[in-house]
């Protein structure tokens, strides 16, 4: 968007207007492609923070098929199911991914939400002892699905649990018609994005947000 600095700071101020207009706090998506290049700088100058960048991430799934290595679980099973939110796999995925309890109802809602607007939900558990140590999420939308609710026990993480739940869901969403995979990851987050590029995931892009302090 053409302008110099005042008319920049004159969107801003419209946004936070419009925020302010349903008692809302002002939030800022950002990413390399954001447009005017000061707009970081200049809501930094206003006092707003972040709390990271996140990468967006895919691959085409013929990738992963052809490049499925193979090795076995000691002691695990993997668990696949569609259709529903059972309430195990529901349990566990708001245990492992601290999922408070007054917001448990909220999200299984947006499952629920999921399971309606979505051609194919898939939902995955690798199960330990009768116990579901790991979870992950795909959901199919057109050609893609899109991957989400990973999380892992911390004491059964770096054993390819979850790489176990995200190809055995990958595996199931070319039946649906996905011909490629998406999902997002805090670019802090090393040991989950080391296993995503073992996967054969490239980051397309960064995104960010900056909020009022």
């Amino acid at each position: 968007m053409p302008g110099g600095d005042g008319d920049l700071d004159a969107r801003i101020d419209a946004v936070e207007a419009w925020y302010a207009a349903r008692d809302l706090p002002p939030v800022f998506k950002l990413t390399d492609a954001a447009d005017p290049k000061g707009l970081d700088a200049a809501l930094a100058a206003r006092g707003y923070t972040t709390d990271g960048e996140t990468l967006s991430m895919s691959v085409r799934l013929g990738h992963v098929l052809r490049h499925a290595p193979t090795f076995v679980l000691e002691d695990a099973v993997t668990d696949l199911f569609a259709g529903r939110v059972r309430p195990g796999w529901f349990d566990a995925s708001c245990r492992l991914s601290g999922i408070p309890d007054d917001e448990r109802d909220d999200y299984r809602a947006i499952l629920e939400r999921c399971l309606e607007t979505q051609s194919a939900v898939l939902f995955c558990g690798v199960l330990r002892a009768g116990e579901i140590v790991s979870v992950a999420m795909g959901s199919v939308v057109e050609d893609a699905v899109s991957l989400v609710a990973v999380a892992t026990d911390a004491a059964h993480r770096g054993q390819r649990l979850a790489e176990s739940a995200l190809r055995t869901i990958v595996f199931a969403a070319r039946e649906h018609g996905a011909r490629s995979a998406i999902l997002n990851v805090e670019a802090p987050n090393h040991p989950a994005r080391r296993l995503y590029e073992r996967m054969g995931f490239e980051a397309r892009y960064r995104y960010w947000y900056r909020e009022r302090a």
